[in-house]
Order: C-alpha cells, then structure tokens, then sequence
C-alpha cells in the first residue's frame, strides 16, 4: 500500500489567518515571500504585510455616489435640483 506522504498538512489559505488542510504538493509549493520582504518585516520597516483589502470605505462609496450623480446631471440623464 502507498503511504508516502500520507501525513495531514495544514496551510494558510486565502488572506485571512484560517488553516485548512492541504495536500503534500500544495503545502511545498506554496507562494514564499522573497527575503527582502521578510527582512522588512522583521525589522519592522514593514507595516502593512496582509494585502489591500478590496472594499470600498463608506466614504469611498459616496464619492462615487456623488460622482455618478455629478456625471448623470451632466449628461442630462437626471435633472438638476
């Protein structure tokens, strides 16, 4: 029977701090950061290691809001108040 590497690996998946289980191939190959960035962030010159989150802030929203309005007034598509 084969049982080479039939251990469980455990790996973070995705971006936030969860551990799933993952196969042999998956938990080698999985993407290293280069040594300068961990370099970085060991000396601590490094402040923000997790990536951009991709939601907009409720402030980001409305500016968007009011530029669409901005851009339909224009347009003539709403009327002016």
């Amino acid at each position: 029977m084969f049982t080479y590497n039939n251990e469980k690996f455990y790996s973070f998946i995705g971006n936030g701090l969860k551990v799933k289980p993952v196969c042999y191939s998956c938990f080698i190959h999985k993407p290293k950061p280069p040594l300068e960035a961990l370099r970085s962030r060991e000396l601590g010159q490094c402040r923000n290691v997790l990536p951009k989150s991709k939601s907009k802030s409720e402030k980001e929203i409305v500016q968007w809001f009011d530029g669409l309005i901005r851009e339909a007034t224009k347009r003539g598509l709403i009327e002016p108040k």
